[in-house]
């Protein structure tokens, strides 16, 4: 899913390196990164670069810290698989705190599943997930533009690898 990113999609990205440059560490851009993971959610597309400065930002003050725009966050960095974006994510975050809540708990659960090529598992626990009404106000995958066809190519990318590793 590489399609050429849109003018606004550009222009944003854009925008969003700009703000990081010149403020560098400072936490009151919180609220624009946060408002930019919402864009990536609406226009399927990604920005590590902003997302990282988010999660280090939280790290810094940790108050500031949103649960469901860091779901929103988790759930990009998942749909870029095989890419390690996930698991740089979660090395961001402070484990003791964090890992154990919903909805990080299952996303990293989600993200070993895919990893380990437990496909099916993968979406029994999601479809269960998504099935539990209360789950839906902390992580709703209906606003994650195009979440599933993300996660299909990367079992086709794992399912390829795999079978490539046999032939050889």
């Amino acid at each position: 899913m590489s399609a050429v990113p849109s003018a606004e999609v550009v222009a944003a990205q854009a925008a969003v390196r700009a703000l990081i440059a010149s403020n560098l560490y400072d936490t009151k851009i919180v609220p624009e990164l946060e408002e930019h993971v919402k864009f990536q959610l609406r226009t399927s597309s990604y920005n590590a670069e902003a997302n990282r400065e988010l999660l280090q930002l939280y790290a810094l003050a940790p108050d500031m810290l949103k649960l469901d725009i860091l779901a929103r966050l988790l759930l990009k960095a998942l749909m870029q698989l095989p890419s390690p974006d996930f698991v740089t994510s979660l090395y961001l975050l402070q484990p003791e705190k964090l890992h154990a809540l919903e909805p990080v708990r299952l996303l990293v659960k989600l993200h070993t599943l895919l990893d380990t090529c437990q496909f099916k598992k993968f979406w029994t626990e999601l479809t269960a997930f998504r099935a539990n009404q209360s789950n839906q106000a902390i992580v709703n995958f209906q606003e994650v533009k195009d979440f599933d066809q993300h996660i299909r190519n990367c079992q086709q990318t794992y399912t390829r690898a795999c079978a490539n590793t046999r032939h050889k």
